[in-house]
């Protein structure tokens, strides 16, 4: 809720209802290319991705599994990006016969809350190698941090402006993805870690 819902009530409580109907409606049309993209990826890698969990036996096989996450979510965030440009190009050509006249200005905002709508689903493929060694805690926790500094980050920008929250929110849409992949890394290897010397962050690497 934090991650879909919070940074609408963020800009009506700084910045008023009209801005935040305008943000609402930006945030609404720009949130369905990433949701598009997220869900068709997720379908294409879900079933090979499991079945590579279930085979996985060693600390090498699941390094090969994250990697293959990384690889899907590099795509994911480059498609998305890519989209996410067309539409904000092609946006003000919606006005008059898609879009009310009056909601034109919404149309300049399709870039951060579509970043922000990327930051949404940005982790869906991470999250795979957690459900793949059945740790649906981790999960949780992940999220829970994830959305608890997304929407940190909302409010402490929007405290000094609108320019700042719009920045933070395109910002956020790679510290989002970096910090959850560096968690569930951590917690992916965290049994092989405990019989092993090196440090998290080397295998988070």
């Amino acid at each position: 809720w934090l991650l879909l819902s919070a940074d609408r009530w963020v800009v009506f409580h700084f910045f008023g209802e009209e801005r935040a109907g305008i943000f609402a409606l930006a945030s609404n049309v720009a949130g369905i290319l990433p949701n598009l993209v997220s869900a068709g990826l997720i379908q294409l890698v879900f079933p090979s991705t499991f079945r590579q969990a279930d085979a996985a036996r060693t600390t090498d096989d699941w390094r090969k599994l994250a990697r293959f996450c990384d690889y899907v979510t590099l795509i994911f965030l480059a498609i998305a990006t890519v989209a996410l440009s067309l539409l904000a190009v092609v946006g003000p050509n919606l006005i008059g016969w898609l879009i009310a006249e009056r909601y034109s200005p919404s149309m300049s905002l399709l870039m951060p809350t579509g970043m922000a709508a990327i930051t949404v689903q940005a982790n869906q493929f991470y999250y795979l190698l957690l459900q793949g060694q059945h740790n649906s805690a981790g999960m949780v926790r992940v999220m829970a941090v994830v959305a608890g500094l997304k929407t940190l980050g909302s409010v402490l920008a929007a405290l000094f402006s609108w320019r700042a929250f719009l920045v933070w929110l395109m910002i956020s849409m790679l510290l989002s993805p970096l910090l959850g992949r560096w968690m569930i890394r951590c917690m992916v290897f965290k049994a092989k870690l405990e019989s092993s010397p090196r440090p998290c962050v080397d295998v988070a690497r």
